[in-house]
């Protein structure tokens, strides 16, 4: 006598389902696994275009320690000096912690140039100086105290010395440390971003030490709703180094800011960023708004 059961139409469509419901479950873990294998390709794509040859970027670190001693070997000259905005606190400071002064005028210069109200990724005033603090030294109740000038440059300072303390014999990393103060990033893998940044500091000290200050024009182009938009739209002249534009935070938008030496080089400049975007900058945000 035969004991198979006879497949009836019901039990037909109970194993047509459940052989479906495992497809799915195998289609989506196999999909699952297809997403990571083309995450990692991408990070590991990102990775190769942030850390470039490390035998290159470890003699361009060398080359750049050799060039900041040979500058900061060099007194800044006195009579330079009064023209600088909040000088006195800059003097006081770099002298109670044994930092350079041209150092730390031209890391000012550079990350808001001498602008108390600015801020940006979680970074307030003259110095971006990170909340929470990293240094112990220094107790403020409020971030909004990070927008006073003194307070601001004696947090700033504070931090960078133990930044250079723990790196005694080192300029560079210890810089970059800091740019980095409220991220997990605390060595140089040579990204064309703090390339850029240690050139212009570089740059800065030359100019410190070879003519009097002279305030920059700081010119809004454009505005965007998120600090990535804003981002892209920089990252996009990164093949054209004469170009200095910085993002600032104002009123819940974030504004683009073209850096020049004069209105002339202004018109110039944007002249140029419109033959390369095609977009047009004749109207100029108004600059005396900012962020209370």
């Amino acid at each position: 006598m035969n004991s198979q059961k006879n497949i009836t139409e019901k039990d037909k469509k109970h194993y047509n389902t459940a052989g479906g419901k495992w497809g799915i479950f195998w289609f989506v873990l196999l999909s699952f696994f297809v997403f990571l294998l083309i995450a990692n390709a991408k990070y590991q794509w990102w990775y190769k275009q942030q850390v470039k040859d490390p035998e290159k970027v470890i003699e361009w670190v060398q080359k750049e320690e050799e060039l900041f001693r040979e500058l900061l070997a060099t007194e800044m000259p006195e009579q330079f000096m009064a023209d600088y905005p909040y000088i006195e606190y800059f003097r006081e400071e770099t002298q109670k912690h044994g930092l350079s002064l041209p150092l730390v005028l031209a890391l000012t210069r550079v990350l808001s140039n001498f602008r108390p109200e600015y801020e940006i990724d979680g970074k307030v005033g003259l110095m971006r100086v990170a909340w929470p603090l990293l240094s112990e030294n220094i107790s403020l109740d409020s971030r909004k105290n990070l927008r006073d000038p003194g307070l601001n440059i004696a947090a700033a300072c504070s931090v960078l010395a133990e930044l250079m303390a723990k790196n005694p014999e080192v300029i560079i990393l210890p810089v970059l440390r800091y740019l980095h103060q409220n991220s997990d990033y605390v060595t140089f893998e040579g990204n064309e971003k703090d390339r850029r940044t240690i050139d212009r500091i570089r740059e800065e000290i030359k100019s410190i030490l070879k003519k009097p200050y002279k305030a920059t024009v700081d010119s809004p182009i454009a505005e965007f709703p998120t600090q990535p938009l804003s981002t892209r739209f920089i990252k996009s002249f990164v093949e054209h180094p004469d170009i200095f534009l910085e993002i600032e935070k104002r009123k819940g938008v974030y504004i683009v800011l073209l850096i020049t030496e004069s209105e002339e080089e202004r018109d110039s400049q944007l002249q140029k960023i419109q033959e390369l975007t095609g977009f047009s900058f004749n109207n100029i945000i108004n600059t005396a708004e900012t962020d209370g």
